[in-house]
């Protein structure tokens, strides 16, 4: 995947490169560029990127220049190669004025931005943000978010997060997260989550949750759920869920759930239940189960016996 910052050289020392993507194949096509290599290449494809993403400056000797397929560089480039860095140097220069934010504030639409240190984005349209240490960013429209270290996000509409490290997530509308580490999630709309490790999800709507580790997930509606190791879940409306090790799971409507080791489980309306291991099926009192038409499956080795559910139709 190309990084932040692309561009491409052609043969006559001009440098391609846009605003909106890093990628060489996106530049290619949107410029009407081929890519002959026989009898010699007329482009390079050149990446400049930060030596230590954790301390991003402007300055030249905190970046790196990278030569893609260095291997098979043309006679013109190798013949002329200050001259062929220097194009591609001023470029870079050019796209830090618009794409690179650090400690500062930025409104931007249908552009790819870098947020470093403490920076403030407001992106819209069809923008990407990466956003690294403690970044903030409000993504609209169908913006592409990714956050690492400690960034927040606040994603609406149709957007897309990609959330790392201890990062926040509060995402609206049809959004799709994937919050890994240590990170918070609450999503409305449409959302999609992956959450792992210890993070916190709140999802309602027809969102569908994973949640692993020492995870939490309210949902709401449609969602589906699977939460694994110590998770809590709470499901609403037609979820399905699958709760293991020590999770407690609480579901109503026409929920599913899958419950082992030491589970507890509540459930309402037409849900069916499994629990296995030493789970406690409880609603209202120890070893009750306060079902409305469902069925319920034990097993055999459970704390409880069949005798003592009790289904109330």
């Amino acid at each position: 995947m190309c990084e932040y910052f692309s561009c491409i050289l052609l043969d006559n020392f001009k440098v391609l490169w846009l605003p909106t993507t890093n990628s060489h194949e996106d530049l290619l096509c949107q410029f009407g560029v081929e890519d002959r290599v026989f009898p010699e290449r007329k482009l390079v494809r050149i990446e400049i990127v930060p030596k230590d993403i954790n301390r991003v400056t402007k300055n030249r000797e905190d970046w790196i220049f990278k030569v893609d397929e260095a291997i098979t560089l043309p006679t013109w480039f190798l013949e002329n190669e200050i001259k062929a860095r220097e194009a591609c140097w001023k470029a870079w220069e050019e796209s830090l004025q618009k794409q690179l934010v650090i400690d500062d504030t930025r409104t931007a639409k249908d552009i790819f931005i870098m947020a470093c240190g403490k920076s403030h984005i407001i992106m819209s349209g069809n923008g990407h943000v990466k956003a690294y240490d403690q970044s903030r960013v409000e993504a609209l429209d169908c913006s592409v978010v990714e956050a690492f270290n400690y960034s927040q996000v606040e994603a609406y509409n149709s957007s897309i997060i990609y959330s790392h490290d201890n990062s926040k997530v509060i995402a609206g509308d049809k959004n799709k997260i994937y919050a890994y580490n240590k990170s918070q999630i609450t999503a409305g709309g449409y959302s999609l989550v992956e959450s792992y490790d210890s993070a916190k999800v709140h999802a309602s709507d027809f969102s569908k949750v994973y949640a692993y580790n020492n995870s939490q997930v309210n949902v709401h509606d449609n969602g589906q759920i699977y939460a694994y190791n110590d998770s809590q879940v709470r499901a609403f409306g037609f979820s399905r869920v699958e709760a293991r090790h020590n999770s407690y799971v609480c579901a109503y409507n026409y929920s599913q759930i899958y419950a082992y080791d030491k589970s507890q489980v509540e459930a309402y309306d037409s849900s069916r239940v499994e629990s296995f291991d030493s789970n406690n099926v409880d609603i209202k009192s120890r070893g009750v189960v306060v079902i409305r038409g469902n069925e319920i499956y034990v097993h055999p080795d459970s704390e409880f016996k069949l005798k003592k559910i009790k289904a109330i139709a």
